[in-house]
């Protein structure tokens, strides 16, 4: 993927990565394996934390209750805008290796995910394999299989334990709805290992 900034979703070798691919990676449904681990993880590291009520490191609290601390800022992530054809789609995605893009509208707000699956899908559905028709037909119009749910920037760490258990990252929006980055769950995993580390 190279150094380029702004990286969102992964490259091919299915590792997210929203900054650079040493930076807040996870895996990406990397197979069932990879997947149920980060799960596991998840549950027993974060959950061990924040809802068992495991004592933190001065300064350390306050990062907990602020998901901001988290948060990948929506200057460094790439999109897609709503009135995309699938083609530029397919093209934004081949030309940084991502496996997901959010999905915004014209007023920069948070419409939903798209993922290759759902490109690859259209593109043997809705355009018989043929590119031509890929320029005229609009990522709207793709039924996609999965959105991930966002988070609102004043919401507290249990939404956002809760939605990053089922989602590999959490799109957060503003309270007029607009978009201004990503929470990646590896970015949480990473903060509460080393969290734990610190203590003992």
């Amino acid at each position: 993927m190279g150094s380029t900034v702004g990286g969102v979703f992964g490259n091919r070798s299915r590792e997210i990565c929203f900054v650079q691919p040493e930076q807040n990676s996870c895996r990406f449904f990397g197979g069932q394996k990879s997947y149920f681990h980060e799960i596991f993880m998840l549950f027993k590291v974060i959950y061990a934390i924040i809802l068992q009520g495991v004592k933190t490191l001065p300064g350390k609290g306050a990062a907990m209750n602020n998901i901001l601390f988290f948060l990948t800022p929506k200057a460094m992530c790439s999109f897609v805008y709503d009135d995309f054809t699938i083609r530029q789609a397919l093209e934004k995605m081949e030309s940084g290796s991502y496996t997901a893009l959010p999905i915004l509208n014209k007023r920069g707000e948070y419409r939903g995910t798209l993922t290759e699956g759902d490109l690859l899908w259209a593109l043997k559905n809705m355009c018989y394999m043929d590119m031509r028709q890929a320029e005229s037909r609009k990522i709207m119009e793709i039924e996609r299989k999965r959105n991930h749910i966002p988070v609102r920037v004043t919401a507290d760490m249990h939404d956002l334990v809760q939605r990053a258990s089922t989602q590999n990252f959490v799109p957060v929006v503003d309270d007029k709805d607009a978009f201004i980055g990503i929470i990646t769950r590896g970015a949480i995993i990473k903060y509460c290992q080393q969290m734990l580390l610190s203590e003992d």
